[in-house]
């Protein structure tokens, strides 16, 4: 048994050495429609929401804090597979403020702020149209640094500090082909965060930018 198993090893070692295999299974090498082979870079940002977090304190009474728009600006590097599939790996990071807070039937004004710092492996899947335009959808997962400032007014609920935790994400998105590989276009990513902690409920985020894809050499 372990000979057959080393045997199928060793060929497919070989058959991946080929060249035939690497043009035509892992399309590595550039061609008349792919001068630049398949790695690329992205960036984008843009306009950041979240949902409003909700909470109960240590005894028992019910609380939501409103969360403001804020920002998101996104890195990343791919990898393109045949048949339209893509690979990435990005960093992102998002901020809002928070500003108001009710609890136990009691509202009131605070001055706070959320950061996350992400990091995930991301997969989208191409849609010819047979146009410049070209649609995607896809999704991914990872992890988030959450950073939580100062927070007047949710003292003994949420608390300063920082945490990590879980987190997954879908997207669709357009991009306009600007010659060469180059392209531009907007999409939508839904968030959810697993980082619930005590009483505090799981986050979700909706995040609508624009971004920019460049191939390298």
């Amino acid at each position: 048994m372990n000979k057959t198993v080393l045997s199928t090893v060793l060929a497919v070692l070989a058959l991946a050495s080929t060249d035939g295999f690497a043009k035509d299974l892992l399309n590595t090498a550039p061609s008349a429609g792919r001068p630049h082979g398949p790695w690329y870079g992205s960036i984008s940002g843009g306009y950041a929401m979240a949902d409003d977090i909700h909470y109960k304190n240590l005894d028992g009474d019910k609380g939501r804090i409103s969360v403001e728009g804020g920002y998101v600006f996104a890195a990343a590097l791919g990898y393109k597979w045949p048949k339209y599939l893509r690979t990435e790996f990005e960093v992102s990071y998002q901020a809002n403020n928070l500003n108001k807070v009710s609890l136990g039937g009691e509202r009131g004004s605070m001055s706070s702020d959320m950061q996350y710092l992400f990091y995930s492996i991301n997969a989208y899947h191409d849609i010819s149209t047979g146009t410049r335009f070209l649609p995607y959808f896809g999704g991914g997962l990872g992890g988030v640094h959450e950073t939580l400032n100062d927070a007047d007014g949710t003292e003994g609920t949420l608390g300063k500090g920082s945490s990590d935790a879980f987190e997954m994400h879908g997207e669709v998105g357009l991009h306009y082909d600007l010659g060469r590989e180059v392209s531009v276009g907007p999409s939508y990513r839904f968030v959810h965060l697993f980082d619930s902690v005590g009483e505090r409920d799981d986050t979700n985020l909706h995040q609508v930018k624009v971004g920019l894809r460049f191939p390298f050499r």
